[in-house]
């Protein structure tokens, strides 16, 4: 565990050939909190695809497809936890 808790600790280097942490059989993913503005989309889409689900709203490009631009908002709130920065 002392050597799992000391590869999160270390800090994050451009240079690192990746952004993982391994030992033994498992991989710690090293998540990075999204900046405001990759939160704000995501909420903002997502809130876009309830309503449209729900009040029937027409929207020329979405308005068919709530469920992926729900999951649109999620992948890009997902890269947003992946790569720093976003």
């Amino acid at each position: 565990m002392a050597e799992a808790e000391a590869c999160l600790a270390r800090p994050f280097n451009d240079s690192s050939p990746s952004n993982f942490c391994t030992w033994g059989d498992t991989m710690a993913l090293r998540l990075t909190p999204p900046t405001q503005l990759t939160l704000l989309i995501s909420a903002i889409v997502a809130i876009l695809a309830l309503g449209l689900r729900f009040s029937g709203v027409e929207i020329p490009v979405v308005g068919n497809h709530p469920f992926a631009t729900l999951f649109i908002s999620y992948l890009v709130l997902l890269a947003g936890n992946l790569f720093e920065g976003i």
